[in-house]
């Protein structure tokens, strides 16, 4: 269900349970895309952590009409660019799924061939054939104009074509279903927002009242102080 307006604003106010229902709704979307980019477990847990964390401190700024989907997209790719060089292991790649068999050799080829691709041409692909991103929104996500976007998206499939040859099809179809199965159980994913609203947004709020405390002593203080002079500034 789409987040409503009065949810949004009442987040951007730092209420806890409109952070945590915005944080609960993009959570999955990040935890597939960063899982999937980064290939690997740790690497991919690294940045959800920090995209979440830093999602606190940027939901005050959104304006009303800010599409929060393509902040955590964007944000995710952006966050993900910076561990490039952490690569997954070609057997180990969280793209090749937990099927408790060995690997096809030529579908591990396949994926190597993937992570081979330059960035953008990996995260094309990645957003349009396992996270099903329309081309705008697959832009917007990398920061680029849609027909670039559509041109790294054609480099990337041709390249892995030449790869996969007739078995194209079904090792695509073998990439989105293991991208699907990086996303976390619904019964995790509330008590990991939860940590998250409880050790970033409480002291944020506790902050806020401790400034408004401090302004209100203040000037109660200096009201004090003009009416306990009163006399002095009369004479």
């Amino acid at each position: 269900m789409p987040l409503t307006p009065a949810t949004l604003a009442a987040a951007r106010r730092l209420s806890a349970p409109a952070v945590a229902e915005v944080l609960r709704e993009y959570y999955a979307s990040v935890h597939r895309l960063a899982h999937g980019l980064a290939g690997r477990a740790d690497v991919g847990a690294g940045i959800v952590r920090y995209v979440m964390h830093r999602s606190i401190a940027i939901i005050p700024t959104w304006q009303e009409e800010f599409q929060p989907e393509n902040w955590f997209h964007h944000f995710t790719i952006i966050t993900a660019r910076r561990s490039i060089h952490h690569r997954p292991e070609p057997r180990a790649d969280l793209l090749l799924g937990d099927t408790g068999v060995a690997p096809d050799p030529a579908y591990v080829a396949f994926i190597a061939a993937l992570r081979a691709l330059p960035q953008q041409q990996q995260e094309a692909f990645i957003l349009h054939t396992c996270e099903h991103l329309g081309p705008r929104t697959s832009s917007l996500a990398m920061d680029c104009s849609t027909e670039a976007a559509g041109n790294h998206l054609r480099a990337g499939m041709q390249a892995l074509q030449a790869v996969a040859g007739e078995r194209y099809e079904v090792f695509v179809t073998r990439a989105a279903n293991a991208y699907r199965r990086l996303t976390p159980p619904p019964d995790a994913i509330l008590p990991r927002v939860q940590s998250i609203v409880r050790r970033r947004v409480w002291p944020k709020r506790i902050r806020r009242w401790v400034a408004w405390i401090l302004l209100l002593g203040f000037i109660a203080g200096m009201a004090w102080v003009v009416y306990a002079y009163r006399d002095r500034v009369e004479i």
